[in-house]
């Protein structure tokens, strides 16, 4: 059925004609195919984030399941007193390069280090495997400066102060609250090791310096006596 303009004129005027009796809707109509474009563009950046966050998950979820792996495989057997050392070096020598130093496993690796203490002797070449996974870590993290400080003591234990200081010194320059005080002793109790007085005076003056209260800024005092 065929409709008159009488007809026509009761419906009341088009969306089109609506929007051209403002100036924002006129803009509107003229623009019509670049704002569908647009709203296009958005809908498929909001599709395509939404699968890249899912993959994103899914790889995440991955690599914790490889993470666990290797910690079950290699530190939980010698940690649980079902491997011993020798089997337990050879193992971590055996693991891929892209886990020396993941976060996720920093912790069982210091363990195991304090393990390998108690059963056996430490080694150069356990100081040696211990500065590498202590290189791979966000030098940023906590876990790095805690890692550090243990890595330092291995090197000292060895007789290799100078490694020791090296990764020391690498830790300076962070505030880590009372173990920043902790590292400037390490030093200067090292440099004093060394026969270094001016940067022995150096870095124990820091310790003594500081705000903090601890038991290093008593015993920094000690050691700057007696220079």
């Amino acid at each position: 059925m065929s409709t008159t303009p009488e007809q026509t004129q009761g419906q009341g005027p088009s969306v089109e004609e609506t929007l051209e009796k403002t100036d924002f809707g006129q803009l509107i109509n003229e623009n019509k195919k670049p704002i569908l474009i647009i709203a296009a563009i958005v809908v498929v950046l909001i599709i395509g984030y939404a699968i890249f966050a899912q993959m994103q998950k899914a790889q995440q979820k991955e690599r914790l399941e490889d993470v666990f792996k290797v910690e079950s495989s290699v530190f939980i057997p010698f940690l649980e007193d079902k491997s011993e050392a020798s089997d337990y070096r050879a193992k971590l020598n055996g693991i891929d390069a892209e886990y020396i130093g993941e976060p996720n496993l920093v912790p069982s690796f210091l363990q195991a280090l304090n393990k390998l203490k108690e059963k056996d002797s430490l080694t150069s070449a356990d100081a040696e495997t211990a500065q590498k996974w202590l290189d791979n870590i966000d030098k940023r993290s906590e876990l790095y400066l805690l890692t550090g400080l243990r890595v330092a003591v291995l090197h000292e234990n060895l007789g290799q102060n100078e490694k020791a200081i090296a990764v020391l010194e690498d830790l300076k320059g962070k505030n880590y609250g009372v173990l920043t005080d902790r590292v400037h002793f390490e030093l200067g109790r090292l440099y004093v090791a060394q026969g270094n007085k001016e940067k022995a005076q150096e870095n124990l003056q820091k310790v003594i310096d500081s705000k903090e209260q601890n038991q290093f800024k008593s015993m920094a005092t000690i050691y700057m006596s007696e220079l």
